[in-house]
């Protein structure tokens, strides 16, 4: 909350449990330990289930964010869980809630070296956005889509590997210029 625009925020190798949605603010890095050993988690499956908390990284009408070297860890213990408690939450459907990084209405965004395990949801949902990269990143037990893009434009998503999904590796509608 106290990071201003243009700060980076280094997350220190931690295993860190959050109940609600992280948000992110303009034209700030977060970054992990650079060897795979910060993990963000939620262990309840009512966390990050709302309207104004729909995620557990959440980036909300932003410009110029950077998200590297992060686990972000959901509360499903196998893909059976997932698909037994993914569909619901307050706000209903899958993939309003309960996503590992939601992008909404921002721009020039970047999310690389990241991995996704056991969400209830997309691991990364981008809607109504522009300018998003998402590449070197691990996407393992998916609840829904690894990657959904709607109503975007310029999405690049490279070199990722993506395993153990409920629905899509990628999911692309309503959007334009994407790889």
């Amino acid at each position: 909350n106290a990071a201003e625009e243009g700060d980076t925020i280094l997350i220190q190798a931690g295993t860190y449990s959050i109940d609600n949605s992280i948000f992110l603010k303009n034209n700030i890095e977060l970054s992990g330990d650079p060897y795979g050993q910060t993990i963000i988690y939620t262990d309840s499956f009512s966390d990050c289930s709302t309207n104004s908390n729909p995620a557990m990284l959440y980036l909300n009408g932003v410009s110029g964010v950077t998200i590297h070297d992060i686990i972000i860890k959901g509360p499903a213990t196998s893909l059976y869980t997932q698909h037994e408690n993914g569909g619901t939450s307050s706000i209903g459907g899958l993939r309003e809630a309960r996503n590992g990084i939601k992008v909404q209405d921002s721009k020039n965004i970047k999310i690389y070296n990241c991995k996704f395990l056991l969400l209830l949801s997309d691991g990364i949902r981008i809607s109504r956005s522009s300018n998003v990269q998402v590449k070197e990143c691990i996407i393992d037990c998916a609840g829904h889509d690894s990657i959904s893009s709607y109503r975007s434009n310029k999405i690049k998503i490279d070199n990722c590997i993506m395993n153990l999904m409920i629905n899509t590796c990628v999911r692309v509608y309503n959007s334009e210029d994407c790889s």
